[in-house]
């Protein structure tokens, strides 16, 4: 959901029988077909708070890597994943931790005249992304920081959580 590039697209299509891949624009949706090309794999353009193109219940695993920073309402994108996903499925978010945002990271890239340009992004905190989940009946499974390499460990860079559909 909110595939952009396509980064974790080729991974992602490793792994499933079917995947569709989604984002509300179109241009970086072109670039992610371009890097990926499976009969398995459908892209469609669509927002991630809108109701999604998929039947209820019909759903093994969603993926967010890097989307909800970008949205400032998340219980509405929470609520299409949980009815998308069914029973027993896995909704996994992975984003910039929010110890990066309080030190003032943000999404950000080169103009085409090389100017830096922030991509608009909202403060979440952990326990916003479990509260929400959880009122859509998604069960926090796991949660995990994560650190580069060349990091000195005061600051983690991604913050993961792995949310089960349970009725």
């Amino acid at each position: 959901a909110g595939c952009g590039t396509g980064k974790n697209t080729g991974f992602l299509a490793t792994l499933t029988r079917e995947l569709l891949a989604f984002d509300f624009s179109p241009e970086m949706l072109a670039v992610a077909e371009a890097k990926v090309r499976a009969p398995h794999v459908r892209y469609t353009v669509h927002d991630v708070r809108e109701a999604w193109p998929v039947a209820a219940a019909t759903v093994d695993f969603i993926t967010f890597n890097l989307v909800l920073e970008h949205i400032e309402d998340l219980d509405a994108v929470f609520g299409h994943a949980a009815v998308a996903v069914r029973d027993g499925g896995v909704v996994f978010v992975s984003e910039l931790h929010p110890f990066r945002q309080y030190r003032g990271s943000q999404a950000r890239y080169r103009g085409d005249s090389g100017e830096e340009i922030r991509v608009q992004a909202f403060l979440h905190h952990a326990s916003d992304y479990i509260r929400c989940a959880e009122g859509h009946g998604l069960r926090l499974d796991r949660l995990s920081e994560w650190w580069h390499a060349d990091d000195d460990r005061a600051w983690p860079r991604l913050l993961t959580m792995q949310f089960i559909k349970s009725t």
